[in-house]
């Protein structure tokens, strides 16, 4: 998990300027995540509790905006929730988690 925080945050810094991108950033197991964007400010990244959930909820809140403008606001949906891919060989386990 350290690994991908890192490598979000470090990919992300190239979007220091953009008020709002989406892309999909790809595991080790090739399941595609979704990550997200918007703001300015220090870098914040928001990751959504729970299987089943994701980052739009929080997303779509009326303080979102607020927020973007003091901090870079990272979304990102873990796999198989919200707008990430599923598991081919559907491993949610908390070790594989951290790997990604």
């Amino acid at each position: 998990m350290k690994f991908l925080l890192l490598t979000l945050l470090l990919f992300c810094t190239k979007f220091l300027l953009a008020t709002d991108s989406t892309f999909y950033f790809t595991t080790s197991d090739s399941v595609r995540l979704y990550v997200r964007v918007a703001g300015s400010g220090q870098p914040c990244l928001f990751v959504h509790g729970g299987p089943g959930s994701n980052a739009y909820y929080y997303e779509a809140m009326a303080g979102a905006p607020v927020i973007e403008q003091k901090l870079q606001m990272i979304y990102f949906d873990q796999r198989g929730s919200g707008r990430s891919d599923s598991a081919a060989n559907r491993n949610y386990s908390l070790p594989r988690m951290l790997q990604d």
